[in-house]
């Protein structure tokens, strides 16, 4: 709620800024009567002002090319060895060229781009270039487990030769002393002779009795 003093104090302020804004507006000057050369030459002082000296570019510091480390990727890799050898490779970079940026080649010369390499990848010649050609990492040795198929054919194997060993020494047992004391075993062992060895004579002769010690012969 506004009181008629008020209001007639708002209308006078009303009226005072509105004779102020045409006061204005009436003394800003026409451009379009100025002449066609005054508005060219505050064109021209415009572009002036606006224009860099070339001292002022001729003294910004130039930034030094970044040492590049070329390194080439062997052929016939994995995708999953390619990306070890790579990995290796930056690893063992950095210990010798900490300030180098590592670059990898493909085996046909040029450069692999994995999507995390930056894209100022090409250097010109003046760049400190250094070729590193890493030999191709070694393959881990595969541990082999036995069949479980091999196992168990093993096991009966085993088996059966216990139980024809134990059915042999079972039927030897019945076999009276005296009769194994008449049983010798003759093994004879022959030798070529000769210029060309195809001549054969008798070198050794071995006896043993059923189960006595054995009884060697040189001849």
């Amino acid at each position: 709620f506004y009181s008629k003093k008020s209001r007639a104090e708002m209308r006078k302020r009303k009226r005072k800024n509105e004779k102020v804004t045409s006061q204005s507006q009436s003394q800003r000057p026409d451009r379009s009567s100025q002449p066609e050369s005054e508005n060219t030459d505050t064109r021209t002082k415009a572009l002036e002002t606006n224009i860099p000296t070339s001292t002022s570019t001729s003294t910004q510091p130039q930034a030094a090319p970044t040492p590049t480390t070329r390194v080439s990727i062997p052929p016939d890799l994995t995708s999953t060895q390619a990306r070890k050898f790579r990995k290796d490779a930056r690893r063992t970079a950095r210990k010798e060229h900490a300030q180098h940026t590592v670059v990898f080649l493909n085996p046909d010369g040029s450069i692999f781009n994995d999507g995390t390499a930056s894209t100022e990848t090409e250097q010109t010649d003046t760049t400190d270039t250094t070729d590193v050609i890493t030999s191709l990492p070694k393959k881990k040795k595969r541990k082999e487990f036995p069949r479980i198929n091999d196992l168990l054919a093993e096991q009966v194997t085993e088996k059966k030769r216990m139980e024809k060993q134990k059915s042999l020494e079972s039927q030897q047992a019945k076999i009276p002393l005296e009769i194994r004391d008449l049983h010798v075993a003759l093994d004879c062992e022959m030798v070529g002779t000769g210029i060309d060895g195809k001549n054969s004579a008798l070198a050794r002769v071995s006896l043993i009795g059923w189960e006595g010690p054995t009884t060697q012969i040189l001849l």
